[in-house]
């Protein structure tokens, strides 16, 4: 007998199929039935377990209002199931990832009826796309994605905001559009890291530069500060677009309010702090402006320098193989 010919097994998907249908009293009901016949049976205990965890909840859910605060009630409840889940090692189970489709499909329908109610504020309508954004990328509906981001980018002029862009740009990843991904991920990485969800981006590119920077055992900083750095380096972030006067110049100041802030710091608040790999990232954007936007070779090799002083052995490692 095959594995797919195990009536067991098949029980077990056909539960599961009904905790992705939100049918948690019906999946626990067909799970309890094979307790006296299989208990041990690979997947059985997780599906179990997280139809009765919904289960569990499922009255409070189904009482509570449509809109925002049952939105809200969900998410929180998935964390909880979350850790519950990584406690008893099901995080990469079937079940897991049938819960996590519906969940995530009914609290989008959640936030969607909320701003159709259009009762919040603009900030909180905008808060509640970025939220809705997310649940489509876990729902891994990236049309959707990028209607909805699209859509609060235009309607609250959100074009720095890290959080979004890097949605968008894993949106635009994963619908095969390269070139477009990899600029957001890169404007994304330069407005605001501590603002992008490094759980949501499955993107090889990001990936790859977190690899790269842990194992450069830059890991004691926030990862997430040091890719617009490292992308720079291994040139995975290689889109390049001319970058408009004002934001050079913004630009500019940024640097010299960083290297102020930098000057007086000591390694320990250096390294606590994220003004090093953004004051790097900084001088990396001029930089390439300088090399392939308004050539200047005394500029250049100004920031060269510099930026060989603040970290030598990763930049004399990356202008020694720029050269050959």
């Amino acid at each position: 007998m095959t594995f797919a010919d195990d009536p067991v097994s098949s029980r077990i998907n056909t539960a599961n199929q009904m905790i992705e249908n939100g049918k948690f009293s019906e999946a626990v009901e067909n799970l309890e039935k094979l307790q006296g016949v299989d208990p041990d049976h690979p997947g059985f205990l997780a599906s179990y377990r997280t139809a009765r965890f919904w289960l569990n909840r499922n009255d409070e859910i189904l009482s509570m209002p449509e809109g925002k605060k049952t939105a809200e009630f969900l998410m929180a409840e998935w964390e909880n199931y979350e850790e519950y889940a990584r406690d008893k090692n099901m995080l990469n189970s079937s079940s897991c990832r049938a819960a996590m489709i519906n969940i995530y499909y009914t609290t989008s329908r959640h936030y969607s009826i909320a701003l159709t109610k259009q009762e919040n504020t603009a900030s909180d309508n905008f808060d509640l796309l970025l939220k809705l954004g997310a649940c489509f990328i876990k729902l891994e509906n990236y049309k959707k994605t990028v209607e909805t981001l699209g859509y609060a980018v235009n309607s609250y002029d959100a074009h720095t905001h890290a959080g979004l862009l890097s949605m968008l740009a894993e949106a635009f990843y994963n619908q095969g559009e390269i070139p477009k991904s990899l600029w957001y991920f890169k404007e994304a990485f330069f407005w605001d890291p501590s603002l992008i969800n490094l759980d949501l981006i499955t993107a090889e590119p990001i990936q790859r530069l977190v690899d790269f920077i842990r194992e450069d055992n830059k890991s004691r900083y926030d990862v997430r500060e040091w890719v617009p750095v490292y992308g720079f380096i291994t040139d995975i972030l290689h889109v390049r677009r001319d970058i408009p006067e004002p934001k050079v110049e913004f630009i500019k100041e940024q640097i010299r309010n960083l290297e102020m802030s930098f000057q007086t710091m000591n390694r320990e608040q250096i390294e606590s702090s994220n003004v090093l790999p953004r004051l790097l990232t900084r001088y990396l954007w001029i930089l390439e402006y300088f090399e392939f936007q308004k050539y200047s070779f005394e500029n250049i090799g100004q920031i060269r320098d510099r930026l060989l002083q603040i970290d030598k052995p990763l930049f004399e490692d990356y202008f020694r193989k720029e050269r050959r």
